[in-house]
C-alpha cells in the first residue's frame, strides 16, 4: 500500500546554523499532528551544519534533507523546497525557531473551520542563548492587505497556507523582506489571514541581524511599499508611518 500524503509540508531552509537547527528539528518531530513532512534545504553551509541535520533526522522517513552546492538564499531555498512539497498545507520553520508541540493541530483546526487561507500565531522572543526577552507579539485576529500595508504582522516561521484556498506558493527572488513581499502578494489577491494569541513559536533574534537592526528593517519595508507594491508616495508614507508606530509598540 502506497504511504498517505502528509497534510502538512514544512519548508526549513538552514545556512550555517549548526548550533541550533537540532533543537528546531526536535520541535518538529515533537508536535501532536503527526501527518507531516519536513523538507530541510542545506543551502550551501561550510561548517557542521549538515552532519547535525543528519544526526536529529535519523530513522525519520517524514525528514528529507536537500543540499545545495551553491547558496540560493532565503527565497531560493524555500522555494527548492516548496518544489518538493505534497502536502495541502504549508508552514515554514526557520532553522533556530522553536514550535510549541501543538502548533500545527491548532492552526489545522483553525483553518478547517474557517474560509481563510493563511493562519499565523503569536509568538515570544528568544535570544542566542534561548533566554526570552520583550513581550509577546500578538497578531491582529484578521490580516487582510490593507493591515499587512501597515506592518509585516505575519511571522514566517509562525505561518500555515492552506493551497487549496490560495494555489501555489512562490517567494518573490528579492534581496530581503521576501516573507512579506509574499504575504502582500498573497493579501493582494483577496487572501486574509486569521492571527491566533497564543505564542505558538519562540523566534531567535540574533544581534546584526535584519529583525535586530531597526533602521534597515525599515530601510527594506520602504523598498516593498514603493518598488515591489507600487504604493503611491503620500500614502505609502502614510503606511511608513503606521509602520513606525506598530514597530515601537512590537519593542515595547
Amino acid at each position: 500500500m502506497a504511504a498517505m500524503r502528509p497534510l502538512v509540508s514544512i519548508i526549513m531552509p538552514v545556512h550555517e546554523a549548526q548550533r541550533f537547527v537540532p533543537r528546531t528539528i526536535e520541535s518538529v518531530k515533537n508536535q501532536t499532528l503527526k501527518s507531516w513532512q519536513l523538507i530541510v534545504i542545506d543551502d550551501a553551509s561550510r561548517d557542521h551544519t549538515f552532519r547535525q541535520i543528519c544526526v536529529g533526522t535519523l530513522l525519520d522517513h517524514r525528514i528529507h534533507i536537500c543540499f545545495t552546492h551553491t547558496s540560493l538564499g532565503p527565497a531560493g531555498a524555500r522555494n527548492f523546497g516548496l518544489d518538493l512539497a505534497v502536502g495541502r498545507y504549508i508552514a515554514f520553520c526557520d532553522s533556530d525557531d522553536i514550535w510549541m508541540p501543538d502548533k500545527l493541530e491548532k492552526q489545522l483546526q483553525t483553518l478547517q473551520s474557517s474560509d481563510h487561507g493563511i493562519c499565523c500565531t503569536a509568538y515570544t522572543r528568544i535570544d542566542a542563548e534561548g533566554h526570552g526577552f520583550g513581550s509577546v507579539v500578538t497578531p491582529p485576529a484578521v490580516i487582510d492587505y490593507d493591515r499587512l500595508l501597515r506592518s509585516n504582522c505575519i511571522g514566517m516561521s509562525t505561518a500555515m497556507i492552506d493551497t487549496h484556498v490560495c494555489g501555489p506558493v512562490r517567494l518573490p527572488i528579492i534581496a530581503r523582506r521576501q516573507d512579506y513581499a509574499l504575504w502582500l502578494q498573497l493579501a493582494r489577491q483577496g487572501h486574509t489571514a486569521i492571527g491566533l494569541s497564543e505564542p505558538l513559536v519562540k523566534y531567535r533574534v540574533h544581534p546584526g541581524s535584519l529583525s535586530s537592526n531597526k533602521l534597515k528593517a525599515a530601510y527594506y519595508h520602504w523598498k516593498v511599499l514603493r518598488d515591489l507594491e507600487k504604493i503611491p508616495l503620500t500614502q505609502a508614507l502614510k503606511y511608513f508611518a503606521r509602520y513606525g508606530i506598530d514597530a515601537t509598540k512590537k519593542r515595547l
